[in-house]
C-alpha cells in the first residue's frame, strides 16, 4: 500500500533519495480520547541556537535586484544559487567571502516568457550539475501542454544543454527524484519508474525503484527506514500530542519524540526532517504551517527549522495559529547537505543550515 501524501509531502526542490521507504502495518483501533485540558505543545529551540556553527546567511537579491534562492554549497567559499521563477532561469556562483557573483549558465531565450521554463529538481555531482525543467514551448502542434526535460551543465559553469525529454506533452511529474551517479543522471517519476540518462549524450535506460525492506516498530502505524535508522508514526489520539518513534534498524536506540509527519530521506545519514508537534483534534492548537523540526538521531537533539512565526488569533474557520516561511532542501547528492528558509517573509535573505558543520557523531 502506498504511503499517504501527508507522510512525505513535496517541497520547492523535490529531491532525491533512493533509501526511503514506507510501509503500513495492520490497521490499529484508535485509542480513546484523552480527558482533561490539552497538553502544552513544546517549542523547540531554533536550529541557529542548537547548531550555531552550522548556520550561514545568503542574500535573497543580487546586484540589479535579481531575486535568487540557494541551491547548494559547492565549496567552503562558493554557493550555487538560481533565479526565482518569475525571471529567466540563471544559475549563479556566489562568493561567500566577497559577496561577488558570476553567472554559470542561463536558459535559452524562449525561456524568458512567464513560466515557459521552470527549474524543478537539482542534483550536483563531482563534475556536472543536472536539473529537471517544467517546459512550455509555444508551438502550433503543442496545444499549450507542458512536459518535463532533463538539462545539464559543467559544475564550473558553461552552456546549459538539453539532455533528454522525461515526459510527453501534458505529462508533468509533481513528485520526482533526481540524483547524479558518476556521468549519469537517475530520475524517478511519481509512479516510481524513470530513467538512467547519460549526461554526455546517449540512450536513456528505463529503470524502476525497488523499495528496500522495512522494519516493523511496535506501536506505530507507518514505518519509514533509511540507512541505519527507522521512523514510525504513532497513531494520533484526540487531545494528545503527536509523536514519532525513532530507532536503529536492529531495534536499539529507541526513543519517542514530540513531532509529526516525516519528510523525505534522512539527511547526512543521521538527521530526520519532521513536522512540528501539535495537539491532534484541538482546533486551537492544530498543525502549524511552514516550520519544521530537525532531529539528530545520533545525539537526540532537535532544532526548529524556519523563521519565527507570526502569531495570529485562532479562528474557527482557520484553526492554524502560526505560520513561518517554508523550509526547503538543497540539491540532491551535493556535499554538504543543506536546508534553507527565508529569514523573513519577503525573502530578502536566506538562512542556510549546513549539516556538514554539525559536530560529528561519536557513536
Amino acid at each position: 500500500m502506498p504511503c499517504s501524501r501527508t507522510w512525505i509531502p513535496a517541497v520547492w526542490i523535490a529531491l532525491a533519495g533512493v533509501m526511503a521507504a514506507c510501509t503500513t502495518a495492520p490497521a490499529q483501533r484508535p485509542a480513546a480520547e484523552l480527558s482533561g485540558p490539552p497538553p502544552a505543545v513544546p517549542r523547540p529551540e531554533p536550529a541557529s541556537a542548537v547548531w550555531p556553527e552550522a548556520v550561514r546567511t545568503l542574500p535573497g537579491r543580487l546586484a540589479r535586484g535579481i531575486r535568487v534562492k540557494p541551491v547548494a554549497l559547492l565549496s567552503e567559499t562558493e554557493a550555487l544559487m538560481v533565479t526565482s521563477a518569475e525571471a529567466r532561469p540563471t544559475f549563479y556562483s556566489y562568493d561567500l567571502r566577497t559577496g561577488r557573483h558570476r553567472a554559470l549558465a542561463t536558459a535559452p531565450e524562449w525561456g524568458d516568457c512567464n513560466l515557459c521554463y521552470v527549474v524543478r529538481s537539482v542534483a550536483v555531482g563531482e563534475t556536472r550539475i543536472a536539473w529537471t525543467a517544467e517546459v512550455y514551448r509555444s508551438e502550433p502542434w503543442n496545444a499549450g501542454h507542458r512536459h518535463m526535460e532533463l538539462w545539464s551543465m559543467p559544475r564550473s559553469g558553461g552552456p546549459m544543454r538539453l539532455v533528454a525529454w522525461l515526459t510527453g506533452h501534458g505529462e508533468v511529474a509533481y513528485h520526482e527524484e533526481l540524483t547524479i551517479e558518476g556521468e549519469h543522471a537517475r530520475w524517478i517519476g511519481p509512479l516510481r519508474d524513470g530513467y538512467r540518462v547519460p549526461l554526455n549524450g546517449g540512450l536513456a535506460q528505463a529503470i524502476s525503484r525497488t523499495p528496500p525492506p522495512s522494519v516493523p516498530i511496535p506501536g506505530t502505524r507507518e514505518v519509514w527506514c533509511a540507512g541505519d535508522w527507522c521512523v514510525g508514526r504513532v497513531p494520533p489520539r484526540n487531545n494528545a500530542l503527536t509523536t514519532l518513534i525513532v530507532q536503529r534498524g536492529d531495534g536499539s536506540r529507541r526513543a519517542e519524540i514530540a513531532a509529526s509527519d516525516a519528510e523525505g530521506p534522512l539527511l547526512a545519514g543521521r538527521f530526520g526532517w519532521f513536522g512540528l508537534p501539535y495537539v491532534y483534534g484541538d482546533a486551537s492548537q492544530d498543525e502549524p504551517n511552514g516550520a519544521r523540526l530537525l532531529h539528530d538521531m545520533c545525539t537526540g537533539r532537535s532544532g526548529r527549522l524556519g523563521a519565527e512565526p507570526k502569531k495570529t488569533e485562532p479562528k474557527k474557520t482557520q484553526p492554524r495559529t502560526d505560520e513561518a516561511p517554508e523550509v526547503h532542501r538543497g540539491a540532491a547528492g551535493s556535499a554538504p547537505e543543506i536546508l534553507f528558509w527565508a529569514t523573513s517573509g519577503k525573502e530578502r535573505t536566506w538562512t542556510v543550515l549546513d549539516l556538514s558543520r554539525v559536530a560529528p557523531c561519536s557513536s
